[in-house]
């Protein structure tokens, strides 16, 4: 899987993901996020400390809180499932 689709794919997940209170949580381990992409988990973690760098999303222990929905939406493209 190409470097960019699996970010689009892990940003459009997380995306999809509800809202905890006033915050956008995705209670998900970067190996589900990966058994739900066909992805390793490697390539997972990966994607999801570039979009922490980008300050896109914020990590924990199995959870990823959604920052900036418009950065993340940018990320994935106008067309995000082809």
């Amino acid at each position: 899987m190409r470097r960019n689709e699996l970010l689009t794919r892990n940003a459009s997940l997380e995306l999809h993901e509800g809202d905890v209170g006033e915050r956008r949580v995705a209670r998900l381990s970067h190996t589900t996020i990966a058994h739900l992409l066909g992805a390793c988990r490697r390539s997972v973690t990966r994607v999801v400390r570039e979009l922490r760098d980008r300050g896109l999303i914020q990590t924990g222990y199995g959870v990823v809180e959604l920052l900036d929905l418009d950065g993340l939406a940018a990320v994935m493209g106008p067309d995000p499932f082809p």
